[in-house]
């Protein structure tokens, strides 16, 4: 039902600017003929719905890639022996995805990346304790963290680092969705 309702033009636009950008390595995401694959058209149905029914987050910078990563996880689980196909893996990263953006990664996917901002000082103040001579060289060229680590690679690594999953759970090729947000 949430796919039925509109979805303004600049959200949509949002997203469908990220798909293809998302985990082009991993052949569930890439089509040879130019159609979507299967991922791709998986991750557009839940990121909009999940833009439309959280409208205070919307879609921001990493949600593909978390989704990515959940989708995988997900798909995986329902092709192993013996599982039942109880609940539909867009359905259920849907929901893990709300968890963790009104749990967990409250206050990270916003559209000031609020949270973010405040990891960033910190790494900084990191590098200036752990690593003085960087540190005095990077603000004498007036650099910070958010200049050289994206905001995107490192909402994914927040995100990452709070999702614990058993091994078997994980695709063989989601080693990409781990190393290249």
């Amino acid at each position: 039902a949430l796919l039925l309702r509109a979805l303004d033009k600049q959200t949509s636009d949002q997203i469908e600017s990220d798909l293809p950008r998302t985990c082009p390595s991993v052949s569930w995401f890439t089509s040879a003929d130019g159609t979507d694959a299967a991922g791709i058209a998986a991750m557009r149905r839940v990121l909009r719905a999940f833009a439309i029914d959280n409208p205070s987050v919307g879609y921001t910078q990493s949600l593909n890639f978390l989704a990515a990563f959940i989708l995988l996880v997900f798909e995986a689980d329902k092709l192993r022996p013996g599982r039942q196909r109880a609940a539909e893996a867009e359905e259920d990263c849907f929901w893990l995805l709300t968890a963790l953006t009104r749990r967990s990664l409250r206050g990270y996917h916003t559209e000031s990346l609020r949270l973010v901002r405040v990891d960033a000082r910190v790494f900084d103040a990191l590098v200036e304790a752990k690593l003085p001579k960087l540190a005095a060289h990077l603000t004498s060229h007036n650099i910070h963290s958010l200049d050289f680590i994206s905001a995107r690679w490192l909402l994914w690594r927040l995100a990452s680092s709070r999702i614990t999953m058993p091994r078997q759970n994980v695709p063989r090729d989601s080693k990409s969705v781990a190393l290249t947000p």
